[in-house]
């Protein structure tokens, strides 16, 4: 780009993708690097994507939960499904489709549902509000 005039912070704005080729330490260390609005720049979500998976999210759910995730995923109204959407979109960058096929083939609407019922029940609950804040320690995650 410095061929072209571009040499200080004028050819940011001419990037249209970004690849990342090297060690994973060096790849980790450029996303640590790696800053902006997650909702306006995709990068920024594929960082999440890489640092946060589904089983470390449903592990930790789990461990809360004191209970097999197969189990606290078949009991209604616990929270702890709608919990596993939420950290899924927010910290792993997983579209609401991908969720849903997570658990089984749930239609994304469903998922979509479930993430403002959760979101709305932590408004009241304390005892939720409790766990949330215990899985978000233990993924190293703040909401």
């Amino acid at each position: 780009m410095a061929a072209l005039g571009k040499w200080q912070d004028s050819w940011k704005a001419s990037v249209k993708a970004s690849v990342l080729h090297g060690t994973e330490k060096f790849v980790a260390e450029m996303l640590e690097e790696l800053t902006g609005d997650r909702r306006e720049q995709r990068a920024v979500r594929e960082k999440e994507r890489l640092r946060l998976e589904w089983p470390k999210i449903i592990d930790a759910i789990a461990k809360v939960w004191k209970a097999p995730w197969e189990v606290v995923s078949r009991q209604r109204g616990n929270g702890a499904v709608g919990l596993a959407y939420h950290l899924g979109q927010s910290h792993a960058g997983m579209t609401l489709r991908e969720l849903g096929h997570q658990m089984g083939d749930v239609e994304y609407p469903a998922v979509s549902v479930a993430i403002a019922r959760l979101q709305k029940r932590l408004r009241t609950d304390r005892s939720l509000q409790k766990k949330v804040k215990h899985v978000e320690q233990l993924l190293k995650v703040e909401s």
